[in-house]
């Protein structure tokens, strides 16, 4: 039996741990955490209206996609299983977006929501030359368990990119430092960085954020999905 000082003890640490990452997100994650929300806004408006100029491409692509969702999840999977097979796939997906943040310069984790506006821009467009009511499919078979896993996309794909700009701080602050007199702690200062923290820190950081807010999330987003959604599915259009 837990007693009941040692579980306020454990909330206590639980609720420092989160006021310490929303500390982090003001103070270092949230310009760039705009950003990506832009980029997959941007990238669902041009896929829209790229099919819609396009529309014979539009089955095309969701086939294809039809097909990449597929091949991820396992056949008749349902309950646990659909709920373990969906957080796997999301998983995957955020690790690798915050593990191409380790490749300086390109600012690759920014591909993941690209990817994930094109996507929504096509099933929107799928959507409407269907005839189907948009907003009423969105809000019943995207809305509950997507706030939490396209929260969690745009999240891991920030601390990516933050972390990819912190590593080219770090590989042109000396030549920086050189041609402007600027020491080491003042070329960090234009991304937010803590010019305290070493490169293991700075990993340590963006893990300890991954774990902290990019877990739970699709952890939750994967159980809505699979025990939900079905539901409201079937309450809205069996």
């Amino acid at each position: 039996m837990i007693s009941s000082r040692s579980f306020r003890s454990g909330l206590a640490k639980v609720r420092s741990a989160y006021k310490n990452e929303w500390a982090l997100f003001k103070t270092r994650y949230w310009k760039i955490y705009v950003v990506t929300a832009l980029v997959l806004i941007v990238g669902a408006v041009i896929a829209y209206h790229y099919f819609a100029a396009h529309p014979a491409r539009s089955d095309q692509a969701l086939s294809a996609l039809k097909k990449i969702v597929l091949a991820k999840m396992p056949r008749k999977a349902s309950g646990p299983g659909l709920a373990l097979a969906i957080f796997w796939n999301n998983f995957r997906a955020s690790i690798i977006a915050l593990a191409a943040g380790l490749i300086p310069f390109l600012c690759l984790s920014a591909f993941l929501p690209i990817v994930n506006g094109g996507a929504l821009g096509l099933l929107v467009f799928a959507l409407k030359t269907k005839g189907l009511s948009v907003p009423l499919v969105i809000l019943v078979d995207l809305v509950p368990h997507g706030i939490f896993e396209i929260t969690a996309w745009l999240y891991a794909s920030c601390l990516g990119v933050y972390l990819s700009l912190n590593i080219v701080s770090r590989v042109l602050a000396p030549h920086r430092c050189d041609q402007e007199s600027v020491s080491p702690e003042k070329s960090f200062e234009t991304i937010g960085d803590d010019p305290t923290l070493g490169d293991v820190s700075l990993f340590a950081q963006v893990l300890t954020s991954f774990v902290r807010i990019v877990l739970p999330l699709l952890l939750v987003a994967a159980m809505v999905e699979a025990f939900i959604t079905p539901i409201l599915h079937k309450a809205f259009f069996s």
